[in-house]
């Protein structure tokens, strides 16, 4: 059991550096507080790619492109998954998320 929660968590480490290399911690930081604060368990495409665009910092003319590249990155990461039917999306892989969420508790505290 030790050896699997090792593996998991080299995981989600090696998830989170790649976010970070990417620059897109901002961005899955916003994403999971969506998410969290969502009863209904999932977003339209828009609205998604409207929270990576302020969480970019970004106009929302110039940034429509580079947050659909940072959403597709997103889900390319397990992030989020995007329904099969719908625009919609849903968190990804919640555990990674909550990592996400406790690094960045843990960097500002």
């Amino acid at each position: 059991m030790a050896e699997v929660d090792f593996k998991r968590k080299q995981h989600y480490a090696d998830r989170h550096a790649e976010l970070s290399r990417r620059d897109l911690l901002g961005a899955a930081r916003a994403v999971e507080v969506v998410f969290r604060s969502n009863p209904e368990g999932t977003m339209p495409e828009r609205h998604l790619t409207g929270v990576i665009r302020v969480a970019l910092g970004k106009d929302a003319g110039e940034a429509l492109p580079e947050a659909r590249k940072a959403l597709d990155a997103l889900e390319a990461l397990g992030y989020v998954w995007k329904d099969a039917t719908t625009p919609r999306y849903r968190a990804g892989i919640p555990s990674l998320m909550d990592y996400v969420r406790d690094s960045a508790r843990n960097a500002s505290g």
